[in-house]
């Protein structure tokens, strides 16, 4: 295939408390041929030209800022930061993760200000495989406190079941019955001892799905 642009090339600067070059977005057509059969039978697609981007996406350096108490939890989402937890395991040749953000203010047209993502990441000999699903819920799919010591999750489908992040458990617990149907691969589970979770104040940049 070859990629032809459409349009202005976009960049954006980093993220408040973040320093780099900024990132750089053109948006055009991929041309040629373009055959895939997913697995399982998920998909398939036949085509000679596909609309697309690509991106050229630097390293930057951001300083950790973190909320302990209400004042610096709406202060954050003032700013625009979400609150983000992840959840992650890895294997030899294979990664899962499990990522929520909360915003205070969703962007129009969304079904809510609560973004969930689910991604599995698998390398093959002269391949690589990402999986992903998205969802979107309301206030009650994803409950937290202000210091961010515990939350719980209950997303809508894709996903089922639910699950418990504690902060103050050692080692920081995330349990529960949650997983999440991804192209190819079936349900795969989203706890477990595998997983290693963490939750923070996030930056713009960083929500789920971005």
């Amino acid at each position: 295939m070859r990629f032809e642009q459409l349009g202005e090339t976009v960049r954006r600067d980093p993220p408040p408390h973040c320093e780099g070059a900024p990132k750089v977005i053109r948006r055009g057509f991929f041309i040629g041929t373009i055959r895939f059969h997913g697995e399982r039978g998920y998909t398939a697609v036949d085509a000679t030209r596909a609309e697309g981007k690509l991106q050229i996406i630097p390293p930057w350096r951001c300083t950790k800022r973190t909320g302990v108490s209400r004042e610096a939890r709406a202060a954050a989402w003032e700013e625009g930061r979400p609150a983000v937890l992840e959840a992650e395991e890895g294997q030899r040749g294979r990664r899962t993760l499990f990522e929520v953000a909360a915003d205070r203010y969703p962007d129009e047209g969304e079904q809510g200000g609560t973004r969930f993502l689910a991604a599995r990441f698998e390398r093959r000999p002269t391949m690589r495989i990402h999986r992903f699903a998205y969802a979107f819920g309301n206030e009650k799919t994803f409950v937290c406190d202000d210091e961010l010591t515990w939350a719980t999750v209950e997303p809508p489908g894709p996903f089922s079941g639910s699950a418990s992040f504690l902060r103050s458990a050692r080692p920081k617990t995330w349990i529960g019955s949650l997983s999440v149907e991804l192209p190819g691969a079936g349900s795969v589970p989203l706890t477990g001892d595998d997983y290693t979770a963490r939750f923070y104040w996030g930056e713009p940049e960083q929500r789920p799905g971005y």
